[in-house]
């Protein structure tokens, strides 16, 4: 009976689809991920890592939180669909034009950035594929398109990994992290332009800007783009923490345990994913909570269980799989492993109160988690190395879950109003 119940619920099967997709891309990532940590050693991994970190940065600050608001309107109206993809190339266009300006910037004073050239280059070069990527895999979420997003997924995931290891071979199995970066933009381009060819099937009108939905989608997107842009810097600050007070080297160990934390997160990420259009589209306010609190529930027993296993198998993981070179990586990612708890029911709850259009309340808690992250790593960062920036995360993130959690709780008597 109880798996019967299972598959007639139509957001646990696309939760178990969009999963089994994810599972699919995060071995065909960890292949890369060996691949690409053996090929270029500590040092640039620690490059490649800053420099997708700085691409990352740019496009949170440059997307106007357009993704969510897509998404949040999308799942009530699909048919401003032309309008949509309209809007989101423009916001696109202008991005691309001011981050020239930032790179022109950055090239006459090389002492603004720890990247430079040909490396500094390929970011900018990325930030426009990147920002449209992340809308368009929006659009098929809110479209409840699942097999196509899963294609989409899927060629993320193995596109780079492929260009790398067919690369690598024939190149006598040496990379540089600038090769890398150019491997990894040619993989987003091809992403795209299957993800703009299947989107013509969806389309049911001329593609054009609207700037009378834009302004109305603006607010929503705003809020969001403040929420999101600091969950951002709460998840990264420590990348650039480690850049500007340790080192490269230091950053592709801590890195490696970031990508492997990364991997233990991926149930709640693929919950999180069809979460918001889930929540956006039902009407009963009373629904809504029931279904989180449920959700949470049952989150919190699948991570406690990945987390204790990923923490003991750790070491015998990361020295099999990566070698001795990475063994200081150890300690940090059992360091992040209660982090990453806390982390995964907190995605849960930013995107139950972004669909109550409560957007202040991930706000403040991401605000309360980056002022910690920020002040423990100025704390912790000479005292204890890259543990101690996994530390700080750690605390950031178990702060922003009390918030939040504390939150949902207030609202459930009637008292939050925020």
């Amino acid at each position: 009976m109880f798996f019967k119940r299972l598959k007639t619920n139509t957001f646990v099967m696309n939760v178990t689809k969009v999963f089994g997709i994810k599972s699919i891309v995060l071995v065909l990532g960890m292949v890369s991920s060996i691949v690409s940590a053996r090929l270029l050693g500590p040092e640039g991994k620690g490059i490649f890592t800053v420099a997708v970190a700085i691409a990352g940065l740019i496009v949170q600050f440059g997307n106007l939180g357009i993704h969510s608001a897509n998404t949040y309107y999308l799942s009530k109206d699909q048919s401003i669909l032309p309008r949509v993809v309209g809007n989101s190339v423009a916001v696109v266009v202008m991005v691309s034009v001011i981050s020239s300006g930032v790179f022109l910037l950055l090239k006459f004073f090389p002492n603004l950035s720890t990247l430079h050239g040909f490396t500094l280059m390929l970011v900018f070069a990325y930030i426009p594929i990147q920002l449209y990527n992340m809308y368009q895999q929006n659009y098929f979420i809110a479209l409840d398109k699942i097999k196509k997003y899963s294609i989409i997924e899927m060629l993320s995931g193995i596109a780079y990994p492929i260009l790398l290891i067919v690369t690598a071979f024939f190149r006598n199995w040496s990379i540089s992290a600038n090769l890398a970066l150019v491997l990894s933009i040619l993989a987003s381009v091809l992403v795209l332009g299957v993800g703009a060819f299947m989107l013509k099937g969806e389309l049911k009108g001329k593609i054009r800007i609207d700037k009378t939905l834009f302004r109305n989608m603006l607010p929503f997107g705003l809020k969001s783009y403040i929420s999101c842009l600091l969950s951002y810097l709460v998840l990264r600050a420590d990348i650039f923490m480690i850049d500007f007070f340790l080192s490269n080297t230091e950053n592709g160990l801590y890195s490696l345990a970031v990508n492997l934390a990364d991997i233990v997160n991926i149930i709640a990420v693929s919950v999180s994913m069809l979460l918001f259009p889930k929540l956006s589209g039902m009407k009963e306010e009373g629904s809504k909570r029931k279904f989180i609190n449920k959700t949470l529930k049952y989150m919190a027993i699948i991570m406690l269980l990945l987390v204790v296993c990923a923490t003991i198998f750790s070491e015998f993981a990361i020295i099999w799989l990566y070698g001795k070179d990475y063994e200081r990586s150890i300690p940090v990612f059992r360091t992040l492993m209660p982090g990453i708890f806390f982390w995964a029911l907190s995605s849960l709850l930013f995107n139950f109160f972004a669909s109550e259009n409560m957007i202040g309340i991930n706000v403040k808690a991401s605000l309360a988690g980056l002022f910690v992250n920020i002040a423990a790593n100025i704390i912790l960062i000479n005292k204890m190395g890259i543990v101690g920036v996994a530390l700080a995360s750690t605390a950031s993130y178990i702060v922003i879950f009390i918030i939040l959690y504390y939150m949902l709780r207030k609202m459930g008597k009637g008292e939050c109003t925020i």
